[in-house]
């Protein structure tokens, strides 16, 4: 279940006027994150990542994004121990990224936006109360959804007995996770599941080895590269004729056939609310971790004629939202 921040502080309030974001090399997610923020009124200063830590020293950013997409990034992150005194919350995004900055700091505040059970990749104790200086959002609740998600694609392709999990070349803590609930999903559901890896950004080679496995179905994991590539990953899959899932219905209003979980808006909101109130005093490690507890499922009418598939009419009246 959900668990709401303590009561209080005014999570709805904006942010001090001096209040500023550097940000460095942001994924998408993180792009659509700032801009929600600013519409909060947070000033957001995007940095080169190799002037990060000395422009932090300098201009005593409130807030510094950690988005770990690359080795550099991590390793920037790292390092922002040497700017503590010098920076009021570090918002990380990702699990590597959220376990980089922990191991950075432990009397910084930390914020994460996740996609994995923060228990199981060693984050925190509890989710009740995380302890030490990290408090965050997660993306889905407990865990990666993965079996609701692979039983809503099984009812939509009946016909599916192998269907490929697409991920990319990512073999951090949160990935194997991933990799882990699907395959367990999928045993469970006597579906087939390859695992087939996105390597640098090569979609076409990703989908030669999908071809290969002769996949009936695509299962997109939950990734920021998706996010940021998602016109790619969406025409091509309809190139292929392939019905696939995604993690946030923006898939599914740019073409995609479907997404099972939180609304994206919600969650960049309450990524914001979490910051007013770290930012405002609260000890990061009381403030509980929020789970998303409204859940949708959007399916596009219009991708699934364009691939020849036929959706049951099961799967279109438990649909939360139909995009024609």
């Amino acid at each position: 279940m959900a668990l709401d921040p303590p009561t209080g502080s005014d999570p709805g309030s904006s942010p001090e006027a001096a209040s500023l974001i550097f940000v460095s090399d942001a994924s998408a997610e993180a792009e659509r994150l700032m801009t929600m923020l600013r519409g909060r009124g947070y000033g957001v200063v995007d940095v080169p990542l190799t002037l990060l830590l000395s422009r932090a020293s300098v201009q005593r950013p409130s807030i510094i994004l950690c988005d770990a997409d690359t080795a550099q990034a991590i390793e920037t992150i790292k390092r922002l121990h040497e700017v503590q005194g010098r920076v009021d919350v570090i918002l990380a995004i990702g699990t590597q990224a959220a376990q980089a900055a922990k191991a950075a700091t432990t009397t910084v505040p930390i914020v994460f936006l996740n996609n994995a059970d923060p228990r199981a990749v060693g984050l925190v104790a509890s989710l009740a109360k995380p302890g030490g200086n990290l408090t965050g959002v997660l993306i889905a609740p407990e865990g990666s959804l993965a079996p609701k998600k692979l039983e809503l694609l099984k009812e939509a392709v009946p016909r599916a007995t192998r269907i490929a999990f697409i991920f990319p070349e990512d073999y951090g803590a949160g990935a194997e996770l991933q990799v882990r609930d699907i395959k367990e999903a999928g045993v469970a559901l006597r579906v087939d599941v390859p695992v087939v890896r996105v390597k640098s950004r090569n979609y076409a080679a990703a989908f030669a080895a999908v071809t290969a496995t002769k996949a009936e179905a695509l299962f997109f994991g939950a990734h920021s590269l998706f996010l940021s590539d998602r016109r790619i990953v969406i025409d091509l899959a309809t190139k292929h004729r392939l019905p696939a899932i995604y993690e946030w219905p923006s898939f599914v209003k740019d073409g995609g056939l479907m997404s099972y979980g939180a609304s994206d808006i919600e969650t960049y909101r309450k990524v914001a609310t979490y910051l007013d109130i770290v930012l405002k005093g609260a000890n990061a490690g009381d403030v509980p971790i929020w789970q998303p507890t409204n859940l949708y499922l959007v399916v596009n009418t219009r991708a699934a004629k364009e691939i020849g598939l036929t959706l049951p009419p099961a799967i279109l009246l438990r649909a939360d939202e139909l995009v024609q």
